[in-house]
């Protein structure tokens, strides 16, 4: 028995046509890693000089709620929290990479990583739920550079005098795939500088 398949016939004005509903997204780029490392400088700057979105999480909507969990001492909601506000934030974020870059201030590692240290015992592949990084970075430093940034700023996270909790964070974030990146004797601008190398943007 012979079967023979019928291959339609392509014209040139449907494959423009084709071709105009294809919407190419924009890069995002995540900056992730502990408290003092210069994530929040390096990731304003490099949205500035790269015409980008910048874009913290959780989202501002979820302000409101931030305090009240925090000071709960229940792990497992605070970690639900945060994966809500992610989940939130990642459909903001795949809308704005329709015509911007966006480059973001924490994503979903950081939520996986702090509770992992906190006992929660997470779902697997809850990355899935957020769309892929074009590229990732952990940035780290030296303890003495972390100290001096955190005397320098005005407000203080949960774990930023911890140092043993931040290093045990640190390993967690290397078991992603994340390009690692030390801050510890470049300025703002000269960590961004070289990211921008690494992005090509």
């Amino acid at each position: 028995m012979t079967i023979t398949y019928k291959c339609p016939i392509l014209f040139t004005a449907n494959i423009g046509q084709c071709l105009e509903n294809i919407h190419i997204m924009k890069t995002l780029i995540v900056l992730e890693g502990c408290d003092g490392v210069g994530k929040t400088s390096c990731a304003t700057n490099l949205a500035e000089e790269i015409h980008a979105i910048y874009y913290k999480t959780p989202p501002k909507v979820y302000e409101s709620l931030k305090g009240i969990i925090e000071s709960s001492g229940d792990y497992n909601s605070r970690f639900y929290y945060y994966l809500s506000g992610m989940c939130y934030a990642a459909r903001e974020i795949h809308e704005i990479l329709k015509d911007n870059h966006v480059v973001c201030d924490r994503y979903i590692y950081s939520t996986i990583v702090y509770h992992r240290l906190l006992g929660v015992v997470i779902p697997p592949n809850i990355e899935s739920l957020v769309p892929v990084p074009d590229f990732a970075f952990c940035l780290h430093a030296r303890d003495s550079v972390v100290k001096q940034r955190l005397r320098e700023r005005e407000t203080f996270g949960m774990f930023d005098n911890n140092f043993e909790i931040q290093h045990r964070a640190f390993e967690e974030y290397k078991t992603f795939n994340l390009s690692m990146f030390d801050t510890s004797d470049l300025r703002t601008e000269e960590s961004v500088s070289q990211i921008k190398k690494i992005i090509h943007l």
